[in-house]
């Protein structure tokens, strides 16, 4: 059997928000709607909407991101280097304002090495933090260092898998407590997971339940 979707929006929530997907005719993501209910930590309702839009050829080359709880909205602008992937996005205010802007880089098997992340041009555009990565044989990211802007290690996450789903990862801060996120799976008939449980430090942070409509072949 093959997994298909009934309509053309998708969903995943828990008990304190829900995301909502909305693909367009290509089947690529053009709406995504996050909504999070108030609970302890979090005092009032909060909406946040994000669009997509893409090239003729189908490359995403911005979007648009409203989070009308706080009242603004900015546009993320990408640049692609000569292989077709992206080299560098630019946000914006709404005013056209640059407030950030992330550069890429890759490896020779196309994967994401290194991502550096600056300042708003108008107050210099100066490096800010760096992040590295490092994959397995399966093309998943193992590990992730995190740089301050003078070279410092501020973190280092380590990442497991099984049977190609995320089970695990380590945050090793330089201060502080050290974090340990664990994920468990449960799978209906076919093998594809229905619901995820997220734990941190042994205690649930998050539940993720999704429905799969079979077409028989």
């Amino acid at each position: 059997m093959t997994p298909v979707k009934s309509k053309k929006e998708l969903g995943t929530c828990d008990t304190n928000s829900i995301s909502i997907y909305v693909l367009n005719n290509q089947g690529t993501l053009s709406r995504d709607t996050f909504i999070i209910w108030p609970f302890d930590i979090w005092p009032s309702m909060d909406t946040s909407i994000t669009e997509y839009f893409y090239s003729d050829s189908g490359l995403l080359i911005s979007e648009h991101y409203c989070d009308l709880g706080n009242d603004f909205c900015n546009d993320n602008i990408y640049e692609f280097n000569q292989n077709g992937r992206p080299s560098a996005v630019i946000v914006y205010s709404a005013k056209g304002d640059s407030i950030s802007r992330m550069e890429f880089d890759y490896n020779t098997d196309g994967l994401e090495v290194e991502r550096r992340i600056y300042s708003a041009f108008v107050i210099g555009g100066n490096l800010l933090y760096t992040y590295q990565f490092e994959y397995n044989s399966n093309r998943e990211i193992t590990s992730r260092r995190y740089f301050t802007a003078d070279g410092k290690v501020k973190s280092y996450n380590i990442f497991e898998y099984q049977n190609g789903l995320y089970i695990k990862s380590i945050v090793d801060p330089t201060k502080g407590k050290k974090i340990i996120e664990e994920i468990s799976y449960v799978f209906d008939e076919v093998g594809n997971w229905v619901s995820k449980t997220s734990r941190v430090n042994g205690k649930i942070t998050g539940f993720v339940t999704r429905e799969i409509i079979y077409k028989k072949n």
